[in-house]
């Protein structure tokens, strides 16, 4: 947001396109840059392109008609958008999440090479090219080069591989460890976190505990068997079963009254179709493979996948039976394989498994889940009275579950506060809501899901965070993570995952998570290593795994690992041992990547000590230059142009309110703090503050802010009022700090080339009567004689004071300007000449590197005995010519391979782009010194006197 704002106030960017995952973030990205920097980003969905489409002449391309745009990288994709996409121009493209980007090879899917097509049709439109990701290097060294290539193809070889180190001047990776708190100058704080085990047995839980026995009786059996056949993937439902079991008992109850419905589908149908149960089994590991890659599903997948688990697991129960389940339940079970004992055994098996749901309806008020939620957000009002909790859960039953428990304890007085709560489902009215209070207020719980767990900032209000479940993806277990243990922090992160006692949530689960935390403190970044039951033979482990602890159930327990200490895991099961071997191997392959490859270590790149203090120098010099308060500047602006003595009030001590004229308004629809009826804007100085007292949302100022703008080019307006005078024909006045009358007059010099204005300058001329003329060239020499405190009354001042020299003294005055300009901008035009001949000498040497690469290097023509020179024609980009020729022949040449000949024809443009722009750079126009301000500066002798 800061690099986009900054480069849109320089003028450097005018049409910028942000290409982010659907959902929360798409919408958390226009958020964030309205309310934090006055940006207003366009949602391009179907609906926004059809509003476009509407709105402009038949055939136009709806891109081109958006400066500022946002875009989900799956609607990006799809043909018919990416066309248009093909035909308009960008200055700067910013993908987000640009993993999802990579060229995965034979490993990726038809998803991916859609994704990365787009990314190289993007990256080909846009001058600029911004790749963002937090999800750290998989260890494939190809993957990461497709990235780069995207970047700049020179620093790629024709086979994948990048070309020495060249590739790191394009890269900044940082790690918390990097990044001190701006205000305190503190490191980033180091999260704690706590296991909480939720116990239970059949003296204090008896419904709960009789639903989790009949539970593993239906689902431990059919893992065994998927061991046997060797059946993996056809049984993970039944996993996605057992997961749920251990979120909340109604998230289960909800999934056993889907497969009851299915069953009663069969009963009525027959047997299920072959070819219907492996396209559902198809879908499911791919459903499975997004959530691993991308943490989480959208809800609509979501909704999805638990409709075809609950179908698997009926097929799977409709031809294998659950002779278990129906012993415990004492329901009889015929074997038999006449068509009429086969209803009979469906009957059965419907009848228990309507069984096992009642049980799991009965359990719902014993659950310990929802009631360890409430002893936990307690116990820490017990410490912080107004604290503000935030749970995670994977489900989104188990959230309505736990959110009516929850306010259920607010109406009986056993909790205080409110209870919130965000889910995919919800709009983004209802999400904007529930995120801005949590952020604003005190005292609330918010339970959340993940598919709203990414982009969204909670860490203001917020540093206690409760997992309900145990997730098996650390890209999953990061983002909610992040949600509080992230840059702005300002109290120790408290991490708590509540895990059921006695359940493969404790057996495997959870050891699971403490080896992942351990090695995160170890490596400072996150491999995606717990989703092992990926492959066939992790998935046998785990199973194995699960199947082997039923009979543990309800035993003793050894003591519980605490996360982060040096206790090594009970391994005395073989298949709890061959799975924590399995993500040691994982870890080991991990570290390993990062010792080969040291700029995914500990150091980071561009991050050591030498190049962070580079880079705050280079802030300090560009804060230098541009030293100014940039409120109190816009207030300035606002008053001088406003006849209303009120037009800037002080509400409170970082509150202000902004009265403003009509022609101030082109822009400020729907930012925080403008109301358009009264036409007036709260502004705030505090960062971290969004609403007033009376929970009006506020503004805060940027750069690019449309009100900072508009006080700009007032600035820039040479011609107030009427009649074509070169200054305001309102006048000021001030005290001076002389003997006699002079004028201070503000010029701004400006150098422009053919791609626009490069540079520009504000200073002053204190000019009197009588021939002395002074430049001062820095604003500190100036500004402190135009302070408020000074002003006097104006009327009479010029006509007794300064009307008989005024006209000759501003003369001199210009004249002087004009002189002064003329060595900043000789300098400037010198260093300007200097890092164009540096750019062209990089761009050719691009060029050449690219053709060579393509097209090979030249080659001579070599001779035959019997031949002549021109019986053997060759291609013009064998034999030689300019970098630029050889290229325009490779691509025409229909020999090539079409790839190939994209590639040289991708080369060209980009060439011819930023050859345009250096040849543009590079013509001078006149530097042009123009007034922009006057104030009468009068001495003390003479205040008061004359009208």
């Amino acid at each position: 947001g800061l690099v986009l704002a900054e480069l849109i106030a320089r003028r450097r960017a005018n049409r910028i396109l942000v290409v982010s995952p659907a959902g929360p973030l798409l919408h958390q990205w226009r958020n964030e840059m309205r309310d934090r920097f006055g940006l207003r980003f366009t949602v391009l969905d179907a609906d926004g392109l059809q509003r476009i489409r509407r709105e402009n002449e038949l055939g136009a391309n709806p891109f081109d008609h958006v400066a500022l745009g946002l875009i989900s990288i799956d609607f990006a994709k799809q043909e018919r958008v990416l066309v248009e996409l093909e035909r308009t121009q960008y200055d700067v493209v910013v993908i987000d999440e640009a993993h999802h980007c990579a060229s995965l090879g034979d490993a990726g899917d038809r998803e991916d090479s859609q994704r990365r097509r787009l990314a190289e049709v993007l990256a080909r439109q846009g001058d600029g090219l911004l790749l963002l990701t937090a999800t750290p290097h998989d260890g494939f060294d190809p993957h990461f080069a497709s990235l780069v290539e995207l970047l700049d193809p020179s620093l790629v070889d024709g086979r994948g591989v990048l070309r020495g180190e060249a590739f790191k001047k394009h890269l900044v990776r940082r790690l918390k460890s990097h990044i001190p708190d701006p205000i305190t100058g503190k490191p980033f704080l180091e999260r704690e976190v706590h296991p909480e085990k939720v116990a239970f047995g059949r003296d204090s839980h008896p419904r709960f505990t009789a639903f989790q026995e009949a539970l593993l009786a239906l689902v431990v059996p059919n893992l065994r068997r998927a061991l046997r056949n060797r059946r993996y993937g056809e049984v993970l439902a039944f996993l996605a079963l057992l997961k749920r079991s251990v979120s909340t008992a109604a998230a289960c109850r909800n999934t056993l009254v889907a497969i009851a419905d299915r069953l009663d589908g069969l009963a009525e149908r027959g047997a299920e179709d072959r070819d219907a149960r492996a396209q559902r089994l198809r879908t499911l590991r791919e459903y499975r493979r997004r959530a691993e890659r991308f943490g989480a599903l959208s809800v609509e997948e979501e909704q999805d996948q638990a409709i075809l688990e609950a179908e698997d697991i009926a097929s799977e129960l409709a031809e294998s039976g659950a002779e278990d389940l129906l012993k415990r339940l004492g329901i009889e079970e015929r074997e038999s394989r006449r068509d009429s004992e086969r209803l009979k055994r469906l009957d059965a098996l419907r009848a228990g498994v309507r069984e096992l749901a009642k049980r799991a309806a009965d359990a719902v008020a014993e659950d310990p889940k929802p009631a360890a939620v409430l002893d936990q957000v307690r116990a820490i009002r017990a410490g912080e009275p107004e604290a503000n909790v935030l749970v995670y859960t994977e489900y989104a039953d188990s959230q309505a579950e736990l959110v009516e428990s929850l306010r259920q304890a607010v109406a009986r007085g056993d909790l205080a506060g409110d209870v919130l709560s965000i889910s995919g489902a919800d709009d983004d009215a209802a999400r904007i809501a529930a995120f801005t209070r949590f952020r604003v207020g005190d005292g609330l719980v918010l339970v959340s899901t993940d598919a709203s767990a990414e982009g969204l900032n909670l860490h203001q209000r917020c540093h206690h965070l409760i997992h309900l479940e145990l997730p098996y993806n650390p890209n999953r277990l990061e983002q909610r993570n992040g949600r509080i243990d992230r840059v702005g922090q300002t109290q120790v992160p408290h991490v708590r995952y509540l895990f059921l006692a006695g359940t493969f949530e404790e057996r495997l689960l959870l050891r699971l998570v403490s080896k992942y935390e351990r090695q995160r403190k170890k490596l400072t970044f996150v491999p995606n290593t717990l989703g092992v039951w990926a492959s066939d033979a992790s998935a046998a482990r785990l199973l194995d795994g699960i199947a082997q602890s039923e009979g543990d159930l309800f035993g003793p327990r050894e003591a519980v690992l605490e996360f982060g200490s040096g206790h090594e895991e009970d391994t005395a099961s073989p298949a709890y041992r061959d799975l924590v071997a399995e993500v040691e191997r994982a870890f080991k392959d991990y570290d390993q990547a990062a010792k080969s490859h040291a700029w995914l270590g500990e150091a980071g790149v561009h991050a050591d000590e030498s190049q962070r203090a580079e880079a705050e120098r280079a802030r300090d010099r560009g804060s230098r230059l541009a030293d100014v308060d940039l409120f109190a500047f816009v207030c300035d602006a606002v008053r001088a142009e406003s006849r209303d003595p009120k037009a800037v009030v002080q509400t409170a001590p970082d509150l202000w309110t902004l009265r403003l004229d009509a022609n101030w308004t082109f822009g400020l629809d729907e930012l925080p703090g403008y109301d358009a009826e009264s036409r007036t804007l709260r502004l705030t100085t505090a960062e971290g503050v969004e609403q007033d007292a009376d929970g009006r949302p506020v503004g805060f100022l940027g750069r690019a802010h449309p009100i900072v703008r508009r006080s700009l080019d007032r600035v820039r307006n040479l011609r107030y009022g009427s009649g074509g005078a070169d200054v305001d024909v309102r006048s000021a006045a001030a005290r001076g700090d002389r003997a006699h009358p002079e004028l201070l007059l503000t010029f701004l010099g400006s150098v422009e080339t053919g791609a626009g204005r490069e540079y520009e300058r504000v200073f002053a001329v204190r000019v009197g009567p009588e021939g002395a003329v002074e430049v001062l060239a820095e604003p500190e020499t100036w500004s402190p004689l135009a302070d408020p405190g000074r002003a006097i009354p104006a009327a009479g001042v010029w006509d007794r004071l300064f009307q008989p020299w005024a006209g000759e003294a501003r003369a001199r005055a210009l004249d002087a300007a004009r002189n002064a300009m003329e060595p900043w901008a000789r300098a400037f035009l010198d260093r300007h000449a200097a890092d164009l001949a540096d750019e062209r000498k990089a761009l050719d040497a691009w060029l050449r590197s690219r053709t060579d690469a393509v097209c090979g290097s030249p080659q001579a023509l070599q001779v035959g005995l019997f031949d002549t020179a021109t019986s053997a024609p060759r291609p013009r980009w064998r034999e030689g010519g300019t970098d630029r020729e050889r290229l325009a022949s490779f691509a025409t040449d229909r020999d090539n391979p079409v790839a190939a000949r994209r590639e040289a024809e991708g080369v060209l443009a980009l060439y011819d782009r930023r050859d345009a722009d250096l040849r543009q750079r590079a013509i001078v126009k006149e530097v042009v010194v123009a007034p922009v301000g006057l104030l009468m500066l009068v001495p003390d002798a003479e205040v008061g006197h004359g009208a």
